[in-house]
């Protein structure tokens, strides 16, 4: 049941905390186009994904294109490469107009 505009899909472990929180969360299946699809039509408009599917993506993204509405955020998993930290910064960057940095551990 929906209760927000916005939500969180992927692995038990990465749902869980969200879950605690009282935020949307989905289990993520072996197709994660059809689990983000599903999202966008349930008229979610900020989805929250592992980056390890962001490939997986692509046609959805080009979809999209121009759109403000979904937005979809990759966050970082163990399996990633990092490309969403970069993200989430120039996602910080345009909102709120400087750069964010992170220390690195």
């Amino acid at each position: 049941m929906k209760r927000s505009e916005l939500c969180v899909v992927g692995e038990e472990e990465m749902i869980a905390p969200f879950r605690a929180a009282g935020m949307d969360v989905y289990p993520l299946s072996k197709n994660p186009n059809e689990d983000i699809e599903s999202l966008i039509k349930n008229d979610y408009k900020i989805i929250f994904f592992p980056e390890d599917i962001l490939k997986n993506l692509s046609g959805i993204f080009t979809r999209l294109k121009g759109q403000t509405f979904p937005l979809l955020i990759s966050l970082p998993s163990s399996k990633g490469k990092g490309e969403s930290v970069e993200r989430i910064k120039e996602i910080i960057k345009k909102a709120v107009g400087i750069e964010v940095y992170w220390e690195e551990e």
